[in-house]
């Protein structure tokens, strides 16, 4: 399986809640989970909020178990070329959020 290239806040999102174990995540659980609407989430997902609060990021990155450096750069740990959440970098999963019902 080719690497997915998670360019983005919102796709990095998406790949860590639909990695998440032992099931996968939804958007509506997500939210509730870290204080937000689902409409917030699918906004950050898909890029129409560009900066959410850090205090947001925060939080995701800790229901999800992923670094918030990693959620917010993508960034490798420093001195590796080991990304912070390397089992999401070969996910198998769609990167499109879905759309909020």
């Amino acid at each position: 399986m080719a690497s997915q290239v998670l360019r983005t806040l919102g796709q990095r999102i998406v790949a860590a809640r639909l990695a998440h174990t032992p099931h996968r995540m939804s958007q509506r659980e997500l939210a509730k989970r870290i204080g937000v609407s689902a409409k917030s989430l699918n906004q950050i997902e898909t890029g129409e909020t560009n900066d959410p609060k850090s205090s947001i990021v925060r939080k995701i990155s800790e229901v999800l178990g992923v670094s918030a450096d990693w959620l917010l750069k993508g960034d490798a740990l420093e001195g590796t070329s080991a990304p912070l959440a390397p089992e999401l970098e070969d996910a198998d999963t769609e990167l499109l959020p879905a759309a909020v019902a």
